[in-house]
């Protein structure tokens, strides 16, 4: 038999074990990069005095009418898309190892299925006028299960889940064009993005009904996770900003609105509902500088989400999303909303004359900075650099052993041009200056 063990011993001996066992444990070496220490993360904090309350958009009203013929051009839209646009993701497969949820390679015949289920040899099978009832998804196939590219990859991985389109709202016109063979999903053209739709977040609607909403005037949504009872104060669904609803009336601090609903027989109707005047406005909102920081200051911190996956959004949806209430178009993809704008080169400029032509032509909350992929809302300066607001999934690296990686971000933030400029593994392509291609003002 030992002796017993006296107890600083015994103390000592805990400690050993406890930082054996720390050893074990990953370091955490993911600390902010050096701008979210420096600079503000408050929106508002970038603006003028002098130009705060200044109308960015002059023809804004002209705009917003814009902006609902497009919301609602789905019901106008008379030719199907494509098929190699309906079914892109099966040429795009072909060239990429694919990856399921649990991060394993795809299990032979999963995506052979799933194509089955989309029924491409039967595209476009219908021609119906539909809405959305509910906060739902457009996907790129019949199903929610994601779809990864090689997970050891950076940027390859989770979050992108490339069969995630898009997040879509309540109260969004369709035009469905299919169905799949089980009969739960639907593939329908929607307002800015195409894909698969759960049969159950959809309804059928017809013309008159159509008609009524698109009609009206609208109220939107500037906050996101409002809430929608019904008449007799059953909760619905939460709602995110930029959801359009037709506006019946004003009621002292409410708004009574219109919103779609399926029927029994599976069809839309339209039920009233009150929302809060702290979170709902008459479409469009005055589109100034403050304003618009306004409902950016409730977004910045919010969780980077490829596709709008989980409520919370990417680069792409964040701007567009922003704007939205304002009654200000712009489609989906970074690409196309920089080409949605008035578009100015700078590809062949340096570095540094690419921030000085932005912080001498660019207008601070409305300029758009686009590199491949990825793009940015220009907001003001920041001790001599242009402050730019963006949801960042990371900043690329690379090891000293050559190997790339991310230094997450995972969310959206302000930075200047160069963020992580300080990190000693930063790799010649995290240089976002580097890779800016163009600026977009508002005009064509």
């Amino acid at each position: 038999m030992h002796p017993p063990l006296r107890r600083k011993h015994l103390i000592y001996l805990v400690l050993v074990l406890l930082l054996l066992l720390a050893g074990c444990a990953s370091p955490r070496t993911e600390v902010d990069i050096l701008d979210l220490r420096r600079m503000p993360q408050a929106p508002s904090a970038y603006l003028s005095d002098a130009s705060r309350d200044l109308p960015l958009w002059p023809d804004q009203n002209a705009l917003a009418q814009d902006y609902l013929l497009r919301h609602f051009a789905p019901w106008d839209e008379l030719e199907p898309r494509p098929l190699s646009q309906a079914y892109w993701i099966e040429d795009w497969a072909k060239e990429r190892s694919l990856f399921a949820e649990n991060l394993r390679p795809l299990e032979p015949g999963r995506f052979a299925a799933l194509l089955a289920l989309a029924a491409k040899e039967s595209y476009p099978s219908l021609d119906e006028l539909a809405v959305t009832v509910r906060p739902t998804h457009c996907r790129a196939l019949p199903t929610r299960r994601p779809l990864f590219q090689d997970p050891a990859r950076a940027g390859s991985g989770y979050p992108f889940d490339y069969l995630q389109n898009s997040a879509v709202s309540p109260n969004t016109p369709l035009r469905i064009r299919h169905r799949s063979t089980d009969g739960a999903w639907v593939y329908a053209q929607a307002p800015a993005v195409h894909g698969w739709f759960p049969a159950e977040d959809v309804a059928l609607i017809d013309e008159e009904t159509a008609g009524r909403m698109r009609s009206m005037p609208q109220a939107v949504l500037f906050r996101d996770g409002t809430a929608l009872f019904d008449a007799a104060g059953t909760f619905r669904f939460q709602a995110r900003m930029g959801t359009l609803f037709p506006l019946l009336d004003v009621q002292e601090n409410r708004f009574r609105v219109l919103y779609a609903a399926a029927g029994e027989d599976g069809r839309a109707l339209l039920r009233e509902a009150d929302l809060d005047a702290g979170s709902t406005a008459p479409f469009p909102l005055p589109g100034s500088a403050a304003r618009i920081a306004a409902l950016a200051d409730t977004l910045v911190g919010q969780s980077y989400a490829w596709g709008d996956q989980f409520g919370d959004r990417d680069c792409s949806s964040m701007v567009r999303d922003l704007y939205a209430p304002f009654g200000i178009w712009l489609p989906r993809n970074s690409t196309r909303q920089a080409e949605a704008w008035r578009y100015l080169s700078v590809e062949t400029l340096s570095s540094k004359e690419k921030e000085d032509f932005l912080l001498q032509e660019g207008i601070p909350w409305a300029t758009l900075v686009w590199m491949q992929g990825h793009i940015m809302l220009y907001i003001g300066e920041h001790q001599g650099r242009a402050a730019l607001m963006h949801a960042l999934w990371g900043v690329r690296t690379r090891s000293a052993e050559g190997r790339d990686g991310r230094h997450i971000v995972g969310r959206t933030v302000i930075t200047t041009l160069q963020p992580g400029l300080e990190l000693p593994e930063l790799s010649p392509e995290g240089d976002l200056l580097s890779r800016v291609k163009g600026i977009a003002l508002p005009g064509r």
